[in-house]
């Protein structure tokens, strides 16, 4: 049987690499600006009056908080989906816990949007407990804040939590309010980022006509033109939260640690009468950089403890339903299957 799984035809490989010949220099090209791409040569000006070199500057500060999330998703047999989340604030040795365990249904189409917004509604949960007892010099939060400004309203299809949406940006709120209040930067730094921010920035400063470049991402001017590590002109916009009347400033620049990485998009949430990012945040930014694999080093630290790790999953949590419940098979076929393979 599995001998003539072998021989079976399949062109999958071909069809690719004949895709990947064809449209090679497409592909380039949205990777990265070539020396004589007409993008390129209608930003690079107006990209390099914008992006500071960073040379490297003491920093000695230590008084920061990191917080990140986690997430396991198993199906049951019965459609319904156990779901158990956790966030973590770490502060030196100190961890703040947020968590959430449900047993629910949840449409397949809505179940990206409410996992991710059930670890952020979490991450806002623990930063602000912490933020209750502690003021550190900063407070570090893995993902993008606007990115979370524009999580769609509208009710989910998720058994209990169908106004979802509401709690979340009430969460958001809150922890702008109290951030706003102590005097604490609320610095959220993304990996990845699709936006368009900066591009849009230099459009209107220059009076650039892109229409032809929508597709063009700041991440992409980044990584094209910038010829050494530094970071690119704060942009600062107001916001209002969905849900809320609450509007506030966010200030979004992109960080290039290192010329062989990729760039790191970084929200501060500002003051109203702040218009600069102070010199002691980038270059706590710069300092935490420790390579690729370490995108910034407090957020690595509470990255790994928070993981829901297979192995606790199956061997706690997994277990302690079994013990709890008592119902054998509960899951679908393919979670099994999946499962008694580790």
């Amino acid at each position: 049987m599995y001998l003539e799984w072998l021989f079976l035809p399949d062109d999958t490989f071909l069809e690719y690499r004949e895709y990947l010949r064809t449209n090679r220099d497409r592909i380039r090209e949205l990777l990265f600006l070539s020396n004589d791409s007409p993008t390129r040569k209608i930003y690079e000006v107006p990209f390099r009056d914008n992006f500071f070199q960073y040379t490297g500057e003491e920093f000695g500060i230590s008084d920061i908080s990191a917080t990140d999330s986690s997430i396991f998703v198993r199906e049951l047999y019965n459609g319904k989906k156990i779901i158990i989340s956790r966030a973590f604030t770490k502060y030196g040795g100190e961890v703040w816990p947020s968590s959430f365990t449900g047993i629910m249904w949840v449409d397949r189409e809505d179940m990206g949007q409410f996992t991710v917004m059930m670890m952020e509604h979490l991450e806002h949960l623990s930063v602000l407990k912490f933020l209750r007892e502690r003021r550190p010099f900063a407070a570090l939060i893995d993902g993008s804040l606007t990115g979370r400004l524009f999580h769609r309203k509208a009710t989910l299809l998720a058994e209990g939590y169908e106004n979802f949406p509401e709690k979340y940006f009430l969460s958001l709120k809150n922890l702008i309010e109290l951030s706003l209040d102590t005097e604490v930067p609320l610095i959220f730094i993304a990996k990845s980022s699709e936006t368009s921010i900066f591009r849009r920035f230099l459009s209107e400063r220059y009076s650039i006509y892109d229409d032809t470049h929508r597709e063009v991402t700041d991440h992409l001017l980044v990584k094209s033109i910038a010829n050494s590590r530094g970071y690119t002109n704060p942009v600062t916009r107001d916001y209002t939260i969905p849900t809320t009347d609450f509007t506030f400033k966010i200030s979004t620049l992109h960080v290039l640690p290192d010329v062989r990485d990729i760039p790191l998009k970084v929200d501060l949430v500002q003051h109203a009468d702040v218009k600069e990012i102070p010199p002691d945040i980038i270059n706590m930014i710069f300092y935490g950089y420790a390579g690729y694999k370490v995108y910034n080093l407090w957020l690595a630290d509470v990255d790994n403890a928070v993981k829901l790790r297979r192995s606790e999953i199956e061997n706690i949590y997994m277990k302690e339903f079994e013990r709890q419940i008592g119902v054998e098979f509960y899951e679908t076929r393919g979670e099994r299957r999946a499962r008694t393979r580790i």
